[in-house]
C-alpha cells in the first residue's frame, strides 16, 4: 500500500504544472526593485506604472507557451538582470520571440506620457 502512495505522489508531481504566477511575479518584482535604485526618479516612476502589465503579459507567456520547469525555476531563483537573461537562454526560439514581442508591446508604454497609457494596463493576473 505505501509502494502505491509513493507512486501516485510521485506521478502528481510530475503531471503538475510550473507554477508561473509565482516565479514571475517575484523575479519582477526583484528587478524592478534592483533598477528603481540606478533610475531616475521619473524613469522609476514609468516603470512602476508598468509592473503589474508587464507580470500579466510574462505569466501569460509563460502558460500559453509552456515553459519547461527548467525556466520556471531559473526565473524564480534569477536575484537579478543577468541571471534572469541567463533564464532566456534555455526557452526554445519560439518561446522566446513570443515572450519578447509582449513585453516589448508593454514597455513602450512606459516611454508614452502617463494619460496616454489604457487604464487597465497596470492590472496583473
Amino acid at each position: 500500500m505505501r509502494a502505491w502512495f509513493v507512486l501516485a505522489l510521485a506521478a502528481s508531481a510530475c503531471s503538475s504544472k510550473p507554477d508561473c504566477t509565482s516565479a514571475v511575479n517575484g523575479a519582477i518584482d526583484r528587478m524592478i526593485d534592483d533598477a528603481r535604485g540606478r533610475m531616475p526618479p521619473a524613469a522609476a516612476a514609468n516603470i512602476a506604472r508598468i509592473q503589474g502589465a508587464m507580470k500579466r503579459v510574462v505569466i501569460e507567456a509563460c502558460v500559453d507557451d509552456q515553459w519547461s520547469q527548467l525556466v520556471v525555476d531559473c526565473v524564480a531563483h534569477a536575484s537579478n538582470q543577468k541571471a534572469l537573461d541567463a533564464c532566456d537562454k534555455h526557452l526554445t526560439k519560439a518561446q522566446r520571440e513570443s515572450e519578447h514581442k509582449r513585453t516589448d508591446e508593454v514597455l513602450k508604454l512606459a516611454t508614452m506620457p502617463a494619460d496616454m497609457v489604457p487604464v487597465d494596463i497596470g492590472s496583473a493576473r
